[in-house]
C-alpha cells in the first residue's frame, strides 16, 4: 500500500512536466494549465478566498504567482513551463525579484481555491 502511494507521488511531477505548456501554447491554454496544476477555478470576482493565482506579464511572457492569506512566503514567478524565474543556479536571486516586481505588469487574479 505504501509503495503504491510512493509511486503515485513520484509520478505527479512527471505528469506536470508533460501537461505544462511549452512556448507554442496559447495564453488561454497556459492559464488553464496553471489553474489545473494549482487545483484552482477561474476567478469571477469572488470576495471570499484565501488562495489565489495572479497573472503577470514580464518581457512579453506570462508569469504566475500564488498567494496564500495564511502562509508566510515570498511570491514566486512561475512561467508556463513551470520554471521559477527568481531561482538562479538553485538559489533565490534577489536582484531578479526586485527587477521583476519593478518592471512587470500585473494583469490580475486569474484563479482561486474555493
Amino acid at each position: 500500500m505504501k509503495t503504491r502511494y510512493f509511486f503515485i507521488l513520484l509520478a505527479i511531477p512527471f505528469c506536470v512536466l508533460f501537461v505544462g505548456c511549452d512556448k507554442e501554447c496559447s495564453p488561454e491554454d497556459c492559464v488553464e494549465t496553471m489553474l489545473a496544476q494549482y487545483g484552482m477555478v477561474p476567478y469571477t470576482g469572488q470576495t471570499q478566498y484565501c488562495n489565489s493565482l495572479t497573472l503577470y506579464e514580464y518581457k512579453n511572457r506570462q508569469y504566475f504567482s500564488e498567494d496564500c492569506c495564511t502562509c508566510d512566503m515570498l511570491p514566486n514567478a512561475i512561467d508556463c513551463d513551470n520554471n521559477n524565474y527568481f531561482m538562479t543556479n538553485g538559489e533565490f536571486d534577489e536582484i531578479k525579484y526586485t527587477r521583476f516586481f519593478a518592471s512587470s505588469r500585473k494583469i490580475g487574479i486569474v484563479g482561486v481555491i474555493e
